[in-house]
Order: structure tokens, then sequence, then C-alpha cells
């Protein structure tokens, strides 16, 4: 006698069944980013593609997913050239990256601060600074001092000027008044385009300048 086998016992466990979705992964990550990388939601990006949000996750698994891998096609956008000939020239290159990166996509240095995993997203930019840091003369250990600290000051920059930009154009900008016998703190337009960041980078850099070279003592 003949058997059929029904349809449930033929279907593979454990897979997407039906229908493939009219959109791939990187369809979801271009739309979220288009929504903004710090704001979007499963339910606004399922709306701009025109699909239910359980239709997503045939392309992700969770807005953690998804947000991993918006930070991933980001670190792509990073347009940074290492320089192991000069250090310093190579922490100003680390610096013009990371901010045009920033003013690009709103929101991003918030999330830089407040996610403790976004970094490994960007981990093969940073190992190139660090290594040509190490190559210019720093040792291994300043090479990432000095990597974290140039980054985390231009990311905490940019929040500063984001939020004064918004203030500024809101109302009238900061008055200043409580600074009055500071000069240095009156409120001067050219804070809405990087504040004091290439000042603070330059200071960084001279502390970083008498252990270029030098021997580290061996623990």
């Amino acid at each position: 006698m003949t058997t059929t086998r029904s349809p449930r016992s033929t279907r593979r466990q454990g897979r997407p069944t039906g229908p493939k979705p009219g959109f791939s992964r990187q369809d979801v990550v271009d739309a979220a980013l288009e929504i903004g990388i710090a704001d979007f939601t499963l339910t606004a990006v399922a709306e701009r593609l025109g699909v239910a949000v359980s239709g997503l996750y045939r392309a992700i698994t969770s807005r953690e997913d998804l947000l991993r891998a918006c930070l991933t096609e980001l670190a792509t956008r990073l347009r940074f050239s290492p320089d192991p000939v000069d250090w310093r020239r190579n922490a100003h290159h680390q610096v013009e990256s990371l901010w045009a990166l920033l003013e690009g996509c709103p929101g991003l240095d918030r999330l830089l601060i407040t996610m403790p995993w976004a970094a490994e997203c960007f981990a093969s930019t940073i190992e190139a600074a660090h290594r040509a840091f190490v190559e210019g003369g720093l040792s291994q250990e300043d090479a990432a001092l000095a990597v974290d600290i140039i980054a985390d000051t231009t990311v905490a920059t940019h929040v500063q000027v984001a939020a004064l930009r918004a203030d500024w154009l809101g109302r009238e900008g900061p008055s200043g008044d409580g600074f009055r016998s500071l000069p240095p703190y009156h409120p001067d337009p050219s804070w809405l385009e990087r504040g004091w960041l290439d000042r603070k980078i330059g200071l960084i850099l001279d502390g970083f300048q008498p252990r270029v070279g030098a021997a580290r003592p061996s623990s």
C-alpha cells in the first residue's frame, strides 16, 4: 500500500514559512537610518516599508539587532585615513572623520555615549587608529588612551554643540550673564560650529607629546 506524507511532515523546522519578503535586511537598515538612528521604532520602520511589524522579523531578530546593523552600516561610512607617519595628524584625521559622521547622523552622538557596546561596531576603525598611533611612537596603552580620549572628546563636544544649536535656534541663545567676569565664556556664534573642540584636542595632544617615543617602564 502506498502512503503519502502530509505537508506538515515535509516542512523544514526552524525556518520561516510563506513567501519571501519583498525587501532585504539592507532595506530595513536604510529605512531606520532615514527615520533617525536614535529615534526609529520598528513600527515606524515597518510603515516606511509598507509592511507589518511582524514582517520585519524575516530580516531582523530584534530592535537591537537592527540597531547593531545600523551602526555597522555607519561604520562603513566613516572616512578615516590612518597616518602612521605623523601621530598628531593621525589624531586630527580621527577627529575630522568622526565629526563628519556625527554631523550627518543626528542622534548618533547620544547613542555612542549611552550604548556601551556601540563602539564594537567601529572596531576596524579603532584598530586602524590605534595601530597608526603605535607606529607613530606611542606605547600600546597610550595609543589606546589616545583613541579613546579623542573619540570621547569629539562625541561629547558634538552633543554640546547640537544642544547649543537647538537652543540658539529656538530662542536667542545663551545670555552668558552668569559669566560676566569670565570673557572666554561669553557666548560666541562660533560655538555653533565646533565649539572648543580643536583647542581641546590640541591640549590633549600636547599632553601626549612628551610620551611619544619614550621607553615604557616594564611592570
